[in-house]
């Protein structure tokens, strides 16, 4: 999960923790890039607005990443006037509106890619 809203980014970790999900987070692009690299996740949740970069870039850069072009890559905002035509023509595999509950969650994470 990559945020820049600790308070958001720490919940929504120890929520998908509780579901029995291995989570890890970043707080914005550049240590993304860090920690996707290194753990390979095949679900990452971007924010749109990082305070390095853009979310839909940083989406771009993961798919062409070796061994995370096919993870599904889901954006999650709290702009609730971004399209989310705009997100899924940048390369994500979805788009939602934060917060995120519990159910919705639990139906992205089952949700075939």
């Amino acid at each position: 999960m990559i945020d820049d809203n600790l308070d958001y980014l720490r919940s929504m970790v120890q929520l998908l923790r509780d579901m029995g999900h291995y989570a890890n987070f970043a707080i914005n692009a550049t240590a993304a890039l860090s920690v996707a690299r290194r753990f390979r996740p095949d679900t990452i949740l971007i924010d749109v607005g990082l305070p390095d970069g853009d979310g839909r870039l940083l989406a771009a850069q993961l798919r062409s990443e070796p061994g995370l072009g096919d993870a599904r890559i889901v954006c999650v905002t709290g702009r609730v006037n971004e399209d989310p035509k705009r997100s899924l023509d940048s390369g994500f595999d979805g788009h939602y509106v934060k917060p995120l509950d519990s159910s919705t969650l639990q139906r992205l994470l089952a949700r075939e890619r």
